[in-house]
């Protein structure tokens, strides 16, 4: 079973977020992080996820004493 981090829940995200939800044999969603409260407490009920994984900022998600094997990030913004 892998346990995966979500950082950032853009439409990207969400779209792996639909492979863990059908495939909950194979993935578990344990931890997600994002700075919008709606975005972040809409996946916390959707995955069924205490308060305490979820995280407005990454660094905070780092210091946690999780157990994760995986993390899925949004894409950095560039500038050309």
């Amino acid at each position: 079973m892998i346990r995966l981090a979500a950082i950032g829940l853009g439409n990207r995200t969400r779209k792996y977020l639909e492979y863990v939800q059908a495939h909950p044999e194979e993935v578990s969603l344990v931890a997600v992080v994002e700075p919008d409260d709606i975005r972040r407490k809409a996946v916390a009920a959707d995955f069924g996820l205490p308060e305490a994984v979820c995280f407005r900022d990454a660094k905070d998600l780092f210091a946690a004493p999780l157990q994760v094997d995986g993390v899925t990030q949004r894409a950095p913004i560039t500038s050309s």
